[in-house]
């Protein structure tokens, strides 16, 4: 049952203001609220008053615990938390963004590297987490907020589950008979048996279900009743992602393999080694990317311009001064060089030597061919 608004705002600390239901789960009803000192605004999370039994109160205390104390840029701080008359609550920053799940139902499907880099972000703070012994137990696409700068937001530590020690035995689960905590389409194997005996690799089969649901649009296993689907992900394989996105590389499907892999020993053993993979994986498809951009890319046509290109002699060295006496005797060097777009001959003839008496004599016979001659008659 919804908490009767006047009611809940009367219980509520003076300086909040209710404004509006913003969103509504199984277990809660979050509200938009402006607070004084400091002036902002903020979102309200309440335990719905027909679902406050001891466990559902004891898990929502457990998650105002955990979340308290995280300071991570994925992951959703939270301010305050109290009771306002019978309703459990805590106060956290209100971000104008969409859960990926209505992202996805609204703009259709992302790429593959932007999915990849989301999901690497969760995986972080994924990490975050489970090195302070905390499993999440509901990691889906509802809880992954995208904010109005793109950032992800990892959501709802409700179900979280503190291990001080392999040796810890209590939960939730055992001391309220519960069976099943989490989401069907999204839940391990080994959760779904027993959801107290669950670790951290649980969390990675959740993400993998995610990715696998960013990449086709629906869970792996999305038809059948609640038992159908839970037996599912522990004796049956989901359709290939490449049947609904045949753009998917092959690499990617594999890293997917292994994150919903039904023994937990065969996943990935930690959220850290998971960050390393999806890191080596977004750095190996951008160099993919270039190398087939490279390929696929057209060579450039230059403009044809004449060059010098001097026949190869001792006239024609490549460079530094040139040694006068490896000169042919026959041809001097030039006096004067070409200018830079004039092309050589094709072969360079000396000139023509001719001996001083040769040239008096030519000079000779021409005065006297112009000289004229004085007739002294008949």
């Amino acid at each position: 049952m919804t908490p009767d608004f006047p009611d809940l705002q009367a219980g509520l600390p003076s300086r909040y203001t209710l404004e509006k239901v913003i969103a509504r789960g199984g277990a809660a009803v979050v509200y938009l609220a402006q607070e004084r000192h400091p002036d902002r605004r903020v979102a309200i999370k309440v335990l719905t008053e027909g679902l406050g039994s001891l466990a559902e109160r004891q898990r929502f205390l457990r998650e105002v615990d955990v979340v308290s104390n995280f300071t991570h840029p994925h992951i959703v701080p939270v301010f305050s938390a109290g009771e306002a008359g019978n309703h459990l609550y805590y106060v956290m920053p209100y971000l104008d963004g969409e859960n990926l799940r209505d992202r996805l139902n609204r703009d259709g499907a992302l790429t593959a590297s932007d999915i990849v880099d989301i999901v690497r972000d969760v995986a972080g703070a994924l990490d975050f987490a489970h090195q302070r012994n905390v499993v999440h137990r509901d990691v889906k696409p509802s809880n992954l907020l995208l904010d109005e700068s793109g950032t992800v937001k990892l959501l709802d530590l409700g179900l979280a589950r503190i291990y001080e020690n392999a040796a810890e035995q209590s939960s939730l689960t055992i001391e309220h008979n519960q069976t099943v905590l989490g989401t069907a389409d999204y839940l391990s194997p080994e959760q779904a048996v027993d959801s107290h005996g669950v670790d951290h690799r649980s969390d990675i089969y959740s993400l993998g279900c995610t990715l696998y649901f960013l990449l086709t649009g629906h869970p792996p296993f999305p038809v059948g009743s609640l038992t159908q689907r839970l037996l599912a992900h522990q004796n049956k394989e989901p359709a290939l992602v490449t049947a609904s996105r045949p753009d998917v590389p092959a690499t990617l499907v594999s890293l997917l393999h292994r994150m919903m892999a039904k023994q937990a020993d065969a996943r990935h053993a930690t959220a850290a080694d998971l960050l390393e993979a999806l890191t080596a994986w977004l750095h190996d498809s951008v160099d993919e990317f270039s190398r087939s951009s490279a390929k696929d890319r057209k060579p450039v046509k230059r403009p044809k311009t004449r060059r010098r290109s001097p026949k190869r002699s001792a006239q024609s060295t490549p460079a530094g001064p040139v040694d006068a006496a490896a000169r042919p005797r026959t041809s001097p060097p030039p006096r004067t060089s070409p200018p830079p777009h004039a092309s050589a001959p094709p072969q360079a003839r000396p000139p023509a030597q001719t001996s001083a008496p040769s040239q008096e004599r030519r000079r000779r016979k021409r005065r006297q061919e112009s000289t004229p001659v004085i007739s002294d008659g008949p």
